[in-house]
């Protein structure tokens, strides 16, 4: 077992946190960006944790080399290590846990079909009878459903684009999966320093 107490998936966790925290600070296209970023780094938390266990318990895979649960499996299996099994069975429940997750399909999404291309952007230009742009709200059909959002301009005075970012609360929606993500990395590593190599 690797004298490092701090997983791989750990410090991916952090990552994820790092463009959590960003994301929560930003508007309308760099709050997208960051929103992707975030998502990516999220999900590979999971895959990256059953990796530590492959390293944990020794099992002869290496970052070089193709990487899935059916070669840890195999992997394990072969060197007839039990612990390995046990904790991989863990994982796999956990994991249909995940697909429960909203934000799961959303990374699928990003990353296999590309960025948002909402409908019809609306152009908003400088208008003096509205006086706070940060509280305006406007609304728009995305996705079949209707989203009511504030656009954000810190220079109201220079046209902006109204772009919808999705149907869910980015903000609140990360949190929390960032917040079951890293209960899932925490019970994790208690399970290996239970099962040990």
């Amino acid at each position: 077992m690797s004298t490092d107490n701090s997983l791989h998936a750990e410090k991916k966790l952090n990552e994820s946190k790092y463009f959590l925290d960003r994301v929560k600070n930003s508007f309308n296209e760099e709050k997208l960006h960051l929103f992707s970023a975030f998502l990516v780094s999220w999900r590979s938390v999971f895959d990256i944790l059953l990796f530590d266990a492959a390293i944990i318990f020794d099992l002869g895979l290496t970052r070089e080399r193709f990487f899935s649960p059916r070669k840890y499996t195999e992997a394990a299996n072969q060197q007839e290590k039990l612990n390995a099994l046990e904790f991989c069975t863990w994982w796999k429940n956990v994991f249909q846990n995940l697909l429960e997750e909203p934000l799961y399909h959303e990374r699928n999404y990003l990353v296999h079909r590309g960025t948002y291309e909402p409908p019809g952007p609306e152009y908003v230009e400088y208008d003096e009878t509205i006086d706070d742009y940060i509280n305006y709200t406007a609304s728009v059909t995305f996705r079949n459903s209707i989203i009511e959002y504030q656009p954000f301009s810190a220079h109201p005075e220079i046209p902006f684009v109204i772009n919808p970012i999705h149907e869910f609360e980015i903000d609140e929606d990360c949190e929390r999966a960032y917040e079951m993500m890293s209960e899932i990395v925490e019970e994790g590593k208690q399970l290996l320093s239970e099962l040990g190599p």
